[in-house]
């Protein structure tokens, strides 16, 4: 069992990281969708250092885990790795930011960039594919 005094910084650490708007905006898209920065800031419209800089306080509270793919970090957001009370809050918080209109400007062109990574995959498959062809025939 966690001290009463732990729980507590825990709490409050978590309150001060969801205390801000692009945070919590940052969370409502990585909860569904693993993205690196540069879709992050296309997605939110806002310069790589800000991105950057609130997701070192989402991750050093747990919010979001990150991963190396190459020379590219993708971020996410996994509700079943967070602690309950952290879960609690986080869902206390979505629920409350349903509604703003930046949250569903962020959901538009975050659909845009996701239809445009599917074109990006299909484009680059079909060009390995017709370059395979062409190696077998030779």
């Amino acid at each position: 069992m966690i001290a009463p005094a732990a729980q507590t910084d825990s709490l409050l650490a978590w309150m001060s990281s969801l205390a801000d708007m692009t945070r919590l905006r940052l969370l409502r898209l990585l909860e569904r969708h693993e993205l690196g920065v540069v879709e992050l800031c296309d997605v939110l419209q806002l310069p790589q250092s800000s991105v950057s800089r609130h997701l070192k306080v989402l991750g050093d509270q747990k919010w979001v885990r990150a991963r190396r793919q190459n020379t590219t970090r993708l971020y996410r957001t996994i509700l079943d790795e967070l602690e309950p009370a952290a879960r609690k809050l986080w869902l206390l918080a979505r629920e409350q930011t349903d509604l703003w209109p930046t949250g569903k400007q962020d959901q538009l062109r975050l659909q845009r960039l996701l239809s445009q990574r599917k074109v990006d995959s299909q484009t680059f498959f079909a060009g390995a594919a017709a370059e395979w062809d062409r190696l077998r025939r030779e």
